[in-house]
């Protein structure tokens, strides 16, 4: 609250997608972090975790692109809305400029979506590229963060989004090379994934982790 009343933070009470108009909003329950305005992710789900609670309801809706325009271009765009972060990242197509740095929680599943969503980026301008291990967060035990705003040590709980630009671990490759990171990591999603051929039941497989992609507007 201290934040808000500062104006340093500012709360909108609706979801992000590729009009304004209002769309429906499935409510869930049981796991309020899987909530989402992607129907299909219910499907998913359940899969994961049968006999969730599900209810629908009507919800406000904007485009990033209004969003930025009403309240200014951030540093930083964080993109996880549990199956529609490509419509959000779509949404930003009309916006005047973009944000320095952004990122989504990657597709896990179809190759192709997977494709889009970088070349989405590129099309925004976005010139490099990161694919970061969201389970490997929790190693970050305390390091200085320097390279953003003041400087800081901070430890990262596991599943926690983790740091930013430059702040974020790896290196930072062009498409080409951020495309051929994503064929091994789809790789291990076929074997172990969630619904791959052993799902995520074998432990001499590597874990079929999830990742986020980071993007920035400066050039290689």
């Amino acid at each position: 609250s201290a934040y808000i009343s500062q104006g340093r933070l500012r709360v909108l009470n609706c979801a992000i997608s590729e009009s304004s108009e209002p769309i429906t909003f499935y409510v869930n329950d049981d796991v309020s972090v899987w909530s989402t305005a992607n129907k299909s992710w219910i499907e998913r789900n359940n899969a994961l975790r049968p006999g969730q609670k599900i209810r629908e309801i009507s919800v406000k809706a904007e485009k990033l692109a209004n969003v930025v325009a009403k309240f200014g271009v951030p540093l930083y765009c964080k993109i996880d809305i549990e199956g529609n972060d490509f419509l959000a990242l779509r949404s930003l197509a009309d916006a005047a400029s973009m944000p320095q740095y952004i990122s989504i929680e990657s597709e896990k599943l179809h190759w192709t979506r997977l494709l889009n969503e970088l070349l989405t980026m590129k099309h925004l301008g976005y010139r490099k590229f990161k694919a970061v291990n969201q389970n490997l967060i929790g190693l970050h035990n305390g390091e200085m963060l320097d390279r953003h705003g003041d400087a800081i040590r901070y430890k990262f709980l596991p599943g926690s989004s983790g740091p930013f630009g430059e702040e974020t671990s790896g290196r930072w490759m062009d498409i080409f090379e951020c495309i051929e990171v994503y064929k091994g990591i789809f790789r291990g999603y076929f074997l172990n994934g969630d619904f791959g051929v052993v799902k995520n039941q074998n432990p001499q497989l590597p874990a079929a982790d999830w990742y986020d992609t980071h993007a920035s507007l400066d050039p290689l």
